[in-house]
Formats: C-alpha cells, sequence, structure tokens
C-alpha cells in the first residue's frame, strides 16, 4: 500500500506541474525582474544590480520537493550624446536559473543574457520607453538510475531484472529567445505608473527527451512544444508621506492553455528614509486558468526589508486549492535578495519588491 500511494502521489504531482505552467515561476514577480521581462535589465537608478531568488514547492508533504532558484545581473550605462538630468541607457545583463525535481533528478538549468535600450521620451515627466531581448540556452537532464519498469520486477520482492525498455537519450540543449518592451512615466514625486510586456520562448522549442522522429516507429513523432508565453503587467506607486508608499500591481500571464492573473499591493514603510531603512508588507491573490478551468489558486503573503542598497524579500503561497483530498494547507516559501550599486532613488524607475 505504501509504494502504491506512492506511485498515485507522484502521477498527481506529475498532472499538477503540467497543469499549472510549463515554465519556472516565481510568486515574487518583480524580484526577478530579467526572468518577467529582458526590457528590465538595467531598468533601475543605478550603475549595476545583483540578485537571487529560491523557491520550495510543497515541502511539507513530498519527500522530494520541487526547488526552483535563480541568480543575475546586470549592467547599466548612461550615454553621452543623450541629456545629462535624462540620459538614455543602455544595460546588459545575465542570468541563470535551475528547476530541480528532486524524486527522478529532473533538472532543467538556463543561462541566458539581455540586451535592453532605456529611451528617454520626456525631460519634465521623466519617461522612458525600454526594448528588451533575451539570448538563452537551457539544458534538461533526468537520472535513470532511479527508474523502474514492470518487466523489472522478479515476482518476488524487487525490481531487480533488466529492462526491455528503450531510453531517449538523458540530457539535451535548446536554445531559448526573448523581447519585451517597458514604460515608465514619474509625472510628479508623489506618483509613478509603469507597466510592460513580454513575450518568451517565441520560437516554441520542442523540450522532448525523444527525437522527433523515433526509430522504432517511424510513424510516431515524440514532441513537446514549450508554449509561447505572454506576460503582461503594471504597478503603480503612491507616495503617501515620507514614510508611507503604497504599490498596487498586477500580472497576467498566458501560456498556451494555461493563463495566470495575480492581483494584490505592497505598502513600503520608512523607518528611517536619510538611511534608506524601510519594511516592506504586502498580499497578493492569484487566479489560474487550467484547461478550461477557472479557480482561485493562492493567497500570497510577502514582507521585507530594504537596508540602504540592499533588498530582502519573504514569501509564502497559501494554496487555496488541494493537492490531494486529504491534504490541505499546501504551502511554498520563497527568499529573494538583491543589492543595487551607486542607487539614487530619486524616483522608481522600475518595481523592485
Amino acid at each position: 500500500m505504501k509504494l502504491v500511494y506512492s506511485i498515485i502521489l507522484g502521477l498527481i504531482v506529475i498532472s499538477c506541474q503540467s497543469i499549472q505552467a510549463q515554465d519556472q515561476h516565481f510568486s515574487q514577480f518583480f524580484a526577478a525582474p530579467l526572468n518577467l521581462n529582458p526590457a528590465l535589465a538595467g531598468a533601475y537608478e543605478g550603475s549595476y544590480r545583483v540578485g537571487a531568488i529560491y523557491r520550495d514547492q510543497w515541502r511539507t508533504v513530498l519527500d522530494h520537493p520541487i526547488s526552483t532558484y535563480g541568480v543575475g545581473g546586470d549592467l547599466r550605462y548612461n550615454m553621452p550624446f543623450s541629456d545629462a538630468k535624462n540620459p538614455d541607457a543602455a544595460s546588459i545583463g545575465f542570468q541563470f536559473f535551475g528547476d530541480n525535481a528532486a524524486l527522478y533528478d529532473l533538472n532543467t538549468n538556463q543561462i541566458s543574457l539581455f540586451f535592453a535600450y532605456h529611451k528617454a521620451l520626456d525631460k519634465r515627466t521623466r519617461q522612458y520607453l525600454s526594448v528588451g531581448f533575451q539570448l538563452g540556452i537551457a539544458q534538461r537532464n533526468i537520472n535513470y538510475e532511479d527508474l523502474t519498469f514492470g518487466d523489472q520486477f522478479n515476482n518476488l520482492n524487487a525490481y531487480d531484472q533488466p529492462t526491455s525498455e528503450l531510453l531517449p537519450v538523458n540530457n539535451f540543449a535548446y536554445g531559448d529567445y526573448g523581447i519585451g518592451l517597458h514604460y515608465t512615466i514619474t509625472p510628479s514625486d508623489f506618483f509613478n505608473f509603469n507597466a510592460g510586456y513580454s513575450l518568451a520562448h517565441f520560437h516554441t522549442p520542442n523540450i522532448s527527451f525523444f527525437e522527433n522522429l523515433d526509430v522504432v516507429n517511424p510513424d510516431l513523432e515524440r514532441e513537446n512544444e514549450l508554449y509561447m508565453k505572454h506576460a503582461a503587467y503594471f504597478n503603480t506607486e503612491f507616495r503617501v508621506s515620507e514614510q508611507v508608499r503604497l504599490t498596487p500591481r498586477a500580472l497576467f500571464l498566458n501560456q498556451g492553455p494555461h493563463q495566470e492573473l495575480n492581483v494584490g499591493s505592497g505598502i513600503r514603510l520608512a523607518r528611517n528614509e536619510a538611511a534608506r531603512q524601510a519594511f516592506h508588507i504586502g498580499t497578493f491573490l492569484r487566479g489560474v486558468r487550467d484547461e478550461d478551468a477557472y479557480a482561485l489558486d493562492a493567497l500570497i503573503l510577502l514582507a521585507g526589508f530594504e537596508y540602504d542598497n540592499m533588498l530582502i524579500g519573504f514569501s509564502y503561497d497559501l494554496n487555496l486549492r488541494d493537492l490531494l483530498t486529504d491534504r490541505q494547507g499546501i504551502g511554498i516559501f520563497e527568499f529573494s535578495i538583491s543589492y543595487i550599486g551607486e542607487y539614487e532613488n530619486d524616483f522608481n524607475f522600475c518595481p523592485t519588491f
């Protein structure tokens, strides 16, 4: 019964993974800006930025939880031929992501380069229009040593016989590309608005371990295309006072038959504005569409601490849907950290948390 339960649980987890999304996913989506939009490379007030994020999923119910992590950085260079107060800027960045389903060591690793240009549109309201590009290469691999099949059962107590299964190569790579736009405007010291759109995987790469043409059955195609992913978002910041700022925001994702909408707001409470110390708290509600069904998926709780040029963030997803009928409250934890060099917080060029 323990073996049967493990098999059922594994099948449910695999099916839930395919239903949720095909990409790496973060609740702190603005803490991984390059993953959100290539045009956000260099979209900050400073000269360089480095950051990392980690997501731990379903640890309370799985012996081998799903983990996703990323590290990256970008540089911003102001163009010397542009206006000195509101200069155009060019940016370059890199990012590494890893996604691990530890049960069978199914890993997806990706490294990408990002290029962006930020064009100043207006000196008085500080408008910028940014365009960005992503060039990446990804790798997928799986460990066959822990896989067993029915023909390996010895009819007694173990799966120790050889198998006749024809398994494909367990390691391969593919290219991955994306584009994006970002717009921001700061009409006054008390209000900022920015919005953006990005398109990822626009060439829909094949991420199947099998080749397109099966050698045993030439009529059988083995393909698993990664859907194009559309992301659209907006963020506003209202400065209520010198110590309090409100940041309502929303993110919409569409990837094949799957859709996701995140809506919520954060509050920045400055402890010491001169020393750049502040606390961040917020909540988001995530709704999803899987195939033909709409549902509320999670309530996201966020907290963060800002000290000088560094921002540390925490979040926890309270699942509003059951993974299993007899298990509830399956949560997801995320941790992020970012640092901006030569940072001047004159206005919110892009959302940071």
